[in-house]
């Protein structure tokens, strides 16, 4: 697998800067989860605020809008507890390289959650990652200083 790791830095070598910023956005998803894991995300009704907050200003669709009320609101521990792990796991495989493109997908579609949920100036920061994740999720950016490189060269497949 070490010959794998080092191949890769010759053979993908141009991803090398797309590298970094998989490591970063990985270590930001990972920051994210540490902070709420640590503060008072998942023992207060924040995540439901933030829903009650989104259904009064309009923001996300009208379908979600009312998924927000019949099931994220009374529901908000268990989807406070997903979306902490959600940005533990995302933040782990970007990290390491592994499955970063499936990691991508869930990633684009968090950060559609969150600009659904968030207030209007945070909004540009989501849109932001979405663009990145679409980027890492298309060039596979974990072929590059990650794992995915030694799947890929083993197993041939759209995940890698």
């Amino acid at each position: 697998m070490l010959i794998a790791f080092l191949e890769s830095i010759k053979h993908t070598g141009h991803l090398f800067p797309i590298a970094f910023l998989r490591v970063f956005m990985g270590y930001y998803y990972l920051q994210e989860a540490l902070s709420k894991y640590a503060g008072d995300f998942l023992t207060q009704p924040i995540l439901a605020e933030k829903m009650s907050e989104s259904i009064r200003n309009n923001i996300a669709p009208p379908q979600l809008l009312s998924f927000f009320e019949s099931v994220g609101i009374p529901y908000w521990q268990f989807f406070a507890h997903f979306v902490t792990s959600l940005e533990f796991g995302l933040g782990i495989c970007l990290l390491v390289g592994y499955l970063v493109r499936p990691a991508s997908i869930l990633a684009i579609l968090l950060n559609l959650f969150l600009i659904w949920i968030s207030p209007p100036h945070m909004a540009l920061l989501y849109k932001t990652f979405i663009a990145v994740n679409i980027t890492l999720g298309w060039l596979g950016a974990g072929r590059c200083i990650g794992f995915d490189y030694y799947f890929y060269k083993r197993m041939r497949g759209i995940w890698w």
